[in-house]
């Protein structure tokens, strides 16, 4: 995952082949309240929304912006790729980041091998993946928890606390932790 903040100075996109249509939103100092007119998956018509961005991601392939909703009075995610249009709005007053506690707050998650795999197995997936005495702990913004389990392809195992449904040689050693922290986050919405 790359993360641009306000506290990052070189917000650099690489190159594309599709524009990201969000040109207006990025020229913002990730400061400026704005007017979007955006697709979510959740409605069937694109809205209009006015955002106050502090951070550009990208995570699971695509980029994101976190920025207030000023109609869901919450920070949230937009993909950038939804964004259909956007004007700057200057004399709308910011909402500061530091208001964005899923964004300051971390979570440690704690990838293990997985415990189906045999003692060699497990044993080589601990040096593929750096673990340090079979554990490599990642800590990550909440915020970019779902993210992270998305791009690790344990998304669904950690919610329903299943690890057969885990195809891949790692797990999560804290999952219910993990788990409570993103029905935690997801029940805001």
């Amino acid at each position: 995952m790359r993360i641009a903040d306000e506290d990052d100075p070189h917000l650099a996109f690489p190159h594309t082949t599709q524009p990201l249509g969000f040109e207006d939103l990025a020229a913002t100092e990730l400061r400026t309240s704005c007017r979007l007119r955006y697709q979510s998956m959740t409605s069937t018509e694109a809205s209009e929304r006015i955002v106050c961005p502090h951070a550009v991601v990208k995570a699971s392939g695509r980029y994101h912006v976190r920025a207030f909703d000023f109609s869901r009075k919450r920070f949230i995610d937009f993909s950038l790729s939804r964004v259909l249009s956007s004007d700057p709005l200057p004399d709308h007053a910011p909402v500061p980041a530091a208001l964005d506690d899923d964004w300051h707050k971390t979570v440690e998650v704690a990838f293990v091998a997985h415990p189906r795999l045999s003692p060699a197995q497990r044993s080589t997936i601990a040096r593929e993946y750096g673990m340090q005495q079979g554990v490599a702990v990642i800590t990550v913004r909440r915020a970019m928890l779902f993210y992270l389990l998305d791009e690790m392809r344990l998304l669904k195992a950690i919610r329903q606390q299943d690890k057969d449904l885990a195809d891949v040689p790692i797990w999560v050693k804290n999952s219910k932790y993990v788990a409570d922290e993103l029905a935690s986050m997801e029940s805001e919405t």
